[in-house]
């Protein structure tokens, strides 16, 4: 059902925010949090329009992009899943530490 309902949103316009029933839109909106966006340069499955459009829908949160080159890691590939191999893509992820720890050490809203 997982994979059904994926593809009815990868066939559909505004994917998943053209299905009525996950309210989507209203959903994202409803995120006050800080956030950051990061993709890669190499992410056939998240171009950057796709990842613009994600971005753009959180428009109750304050949201940082980031755009992290595939020439910047060892092999110089990342691809859609690659940031979480240790190999890959380690030295990067001080950036997600460091927002965490910057958002953690935030005064509550």
């Amino acid at each position: 059902q997982v994979m059904r309902q994926w593809g009815r949103w990868c066939l559909t316009p505004d994917y998943l925010f053209g299905d009525p029933r996950l309210r989507a839109a209203e959903s994202f909106a409803a995120v006050a949090t800080p956030l950051e966006v990061i993709h890669f340069d190499d992410d056939a499955y998240a171009p950057p329009a796709a990842v613009e459009r994600l971005a753009r829908a959180f428009t109750g949160a304050q949201v940082r992009r980031a755009l992290i080159p595939a020439a910047s890691v060892e092999g110089g590939r990342i691809g859609h899943f690659g940031f979480f191999r240790r190999s890959r893509c380690e030295r990067h992820w001080g950036r997600i530490a460091s927002f965490l720890v910057e958002r953690n050490a935030a005064p509550a809203e």
